[in-house]
């Protein structure tokens, strides 16, 4: 059959996603006239042109004909308002204001760089009209904006994610449309039971997540410091956009040097807080966990923007507790000391009923003596679930589909009736949670696509990954199918 797909990419991922292409283009997709590849950055597009064998592959460096960097500093507010009604005015206008990369610009900057995106990618599919958009699952408004345009104008959406089973991805519309017919999935495994080796990999997760530590809970100070902004970093960055045209990311000079002194001028500052602030865990373990979350981050920018402000949010949470709980809070192993502003861990140690603990404290061991998880978005809370912890959800998550041990908090008002629910005892059997890995394990392909992890080119993975996108595709069609013939 002949088709028309298109690939957007940027970053370490693209030769990963050349050799895909390749691959696909080998097999299950060598009827396509031709792959249009979108790169978002020089130094890869001139890798990919020393690479691809494909004549079929067409390349595009995205900013050779796009740099909303250098674009007017004020947007063409009427054709900007056209855009925006045609591809969702709320939702992108969202993503841009969500981009903390680029907060020290002002809010018409913002949407001229918003209004130079979508008109590159509206003419991009005017020139192409691909059937198929395949990215990565990439967070940021370039990704967005493209996957809206071509969602909009007809064409199907892959993105690839990694999965929380080793060695397997999921293919998703973006990281906001979470796993496809998962729901789906669970239902049917009252009509198709797990086998005995799924329900054996299930169990395996569960013992994973309680006994062998599944992440380090704490990464040390010397690790974290090294991430701090630096003038001397941003010199760097700024050389090596210079020197390969590099435009994909980019922040004002100015406020990132500014930035980075404050930020490392507080350093010893809050280290002496945290220190002196701390406390040892609840001993009668009659308290809710909430984890801090990395920021800047797109768990808590985009999954959880309602609540973006958590020291807002956690003066609410504390209003909110059930009498004679306390609410205990605990840094995020990545975030540096400084990152956060002078005076944060104060007033969190104002609040209380708000019991702030030592970065230290190991988390698995605060999950299995807590009464609950309480999250915007985080990975925390599907750890809890495994120990059989009721969580509630603030924001959204790809376990939240789990009903039976997770609650969902749409606004402020039902945080103190999630709390108190659960303070009553709400339980579930953590062996329930057996099914929904199950679900999640059928709706994976196998293939690893972290790019840090070792061999992820090798030819082998590589074609694992391009078979589970070709039998997604698939399985989309067919679906699509069904669906018209329903009709």
């Amino acid at each position: 059959m002949s088709f028309r797909p298109l690939a957007y990419m940027a970053g370490n991922t693209t030769p990963l996603f050349l050799g895909l292409i390749e691959h696909l283009l080998s097999g299950p997709w060598k009827g396509a006239e031709c792959f249009t590849f979108v790169i978002g950055d020089l130094f890869h597009y001139r890798q990919a042109l020393q690479q691809k064998t494909d004549p079929r592959i067409r390349l595009v460096y995205q900013h050779e004909t796009l740099n909303p960097w250098r674009r007017p500093r004020t947007p063409d507010w009427k054709k900007l308002a056209g855009l925006e009604k045609k591809y969702g005015a709320p939702t992108l206008r969202r993503y841009i204001t969500a981009q903390r990369i680029i907060d020290g610009l002002s809010e018409s900057r913002k949407a001229a760089y918003l209004q130079a995106y979508l008109e590159y990618f509206d003419k991009l599919w005017q020139e192409t009209r691909p059937d198929l958009l395949l990215t990565g699952g990439a967070d940021s408004l370039p990704f967005f904006a493209a996957q809206e345009v071509f969602k909009r104008n007809g064409s199907m959406l892959l993105a690839v994610i990694p999965s929380r089973i080793t060695g397997r991805f999921h293919v998703v519309d973006n990281e906001l449309e979470q796993i496809p017919e998962l729901r789906e999935t669970a239902d049917s495994l009252s009509a198709d039971p797990p086998s005995q080796e799924e329900l054996a990999l299930a169990r395996s997760m569960r013992e994973a997540y309680t006994r062998k530590r599944v992440r380090p809970s704490y990464y040390g100070l010397g690790p974290r410091i090294k991430t701090l902004p630096s003038p001397l970093k941003m010199l760097s960055s700024q050389w090596r956009r210079h020197k390969y045209q590099d435009w994909y990311f980019d922040a004002p000079l100015g406020s990132y040097i500014r930035n980075s002194f404050r930020v490392r001028g507080r350093l010893p500052f809050q280290r002496l807080e945290m220190r002196r602030l701390s406390e040892p865990l609840p001993p009668d373990g009659r308290f809710f966990y909430y984890p801090l979350h990395f920021e800047p981050e797109f768990s808590i920018d985009i999954l959880g923007s309602n609540v973006r402000d958590q020291l807002q949010l956690l003066r609410r949470i504390s209003s909110a507790m059930p009498a004679r709980t306390l609410l205990c809070v605990k840094e995020h192993p990545n975030m540096s000391p400084g990152s956060r502003p002078l005076g944060f861990y104060r007033e969190l140690a104002r609040l209380g009923n708000i019991r702030l603990l030592d970065h230290k404290t190991d988390g698995y061991d605060i999950i299995s003596r807590c009464r609950g998880v309480v999250t915007i978005s985080g990975t925390t809370g599907f750890e809890a679930l495994f120990y059989g912890k009721p969580v509630l959800l603030l924001g959204r998550a790809f376990y939240d589909q789990f009903t039976e041990g997770v609650l969902r908090a749409a606004g402020y008002e039902e945080i103190a009736a999630g709390l108190q629910k659960i303070k009553e005892g709400m339980s579930f059997d953590p062996a329930s949670l057996d099914r929904f890995v199950v679900s999640l394990y059928r709706r994976s392909y196998p293939g690893a696509y972290e790019h840090t992890i070792p061999g992820i080119h090798d030819p082998s993975n590589v074609s694992a990954i391009a078979a589970g996108i070709s039998a997604e595709w698939q399985f989309r069609n067919a679906r699509k199918e069904l669906l018209h013939a329903g009709r």
